[in-house]
């Protein structure tokens, strides 16, 4: 279906006037910083390489939506809806997306620095190289998620679900993982240096192979066995 075009100026005039449904819209580059949207449905919209930086997006439907590249810096989007939409590269580093959905959505290389995810859902999402360092994360939903190679350095994983999740060769450098739960989880050649793994029942995870413990110890558990071999525990 073919995109709607609207400019920005027209896009805030409707909103203020009371309209809310801007579906499948094309907002690609468009400057929308420090607006006030809470509530907006842009569902299936192409926003890529917006800039939508400190706007207000709390329980805005953005399922579907194109973001790739764009920027969200200090962006309220808490309560969003951003299932399936493609956030590849974009930024959302100090972003607050408490309780947003993000299930099955692409964050491939996306930057979440520092921001605030507590109790959001990754349900399947594709989380490949993404940013998640200092982000709070305390109670995020991450079922069957992949989280291969991503930066998870001092992320407060606090009581996370990480059921099924793909953490082969993630950073978990002092990340806190207090009470979370890793059933059928792999971190093969994962990073866990200075991390915190109270309460966490290692013996439920799928494979800890290679994977380099807090302590500095090297995990061998293919071989029943663990070792102190000097090595980053990355190939």
């Amino acid at each position: 279906m073919k995109l709607k075009s609207i400019n920005p100026e027209e896009l805030i005039a409707q909103y203020e006037a009371g309209e809310r449904n801007f579906r499948r819209v094309d907002l690609r580059g468009a400057n929308l910083s420090k607006v006030n949207l809470r509530g907006v449905d842009l569902s299936y919209a192409d926003l890529r390489e917006a800039d939508l930086s400190r706007s207000i997006l709390a329980e805005a439907n953005l399922r579907n939506a194109w973001l790739c590249r764009a920027n969200f810096r200090r962006a309220e989007l808490s309560q969003a809806v951003l299932y399936l939409a493609d956030l590849t590269k974009a930024d959302l580093s100090n972003a607050n997306l408490y309780a947003a959905d993000l299930c099955e959505s692409g964050l491939q290389e996306t930057n979440l620095s520092r921001a605030n995810l507590s109790c959001a859902e990754f349900f399947e999402t594709s989380a490949s190289k993404t940013n998640f360092s200092y982000a709070n994360l305390r109670y995020a939903r991450f079922e069957f998620a992949c989280l291969y190679q991503a930066n998870l350095s001092r992320a407060n994983l606090t009581g996370a679900k990480l059921h099924g999740t793909e953490l082969t060769e993630a950073n978990l450098t002092s990340a806190n993982l207090t009470n979370a739960y890793l059933k059928d989880a792999s971190l093969r050649r994962a990073n866990l240096i200075g991390a915190c793994l109270q309460g966490v029942n290692l013996d439920e995870t799928e494979s800890w192979t290679d994977a380099i413990m807090p302590d500095g110890i090297i995990w061998k558990l293919s071989q029943g066995e663990v070792s102190n071999k000097p090595g980053n525990g990355i190939n």
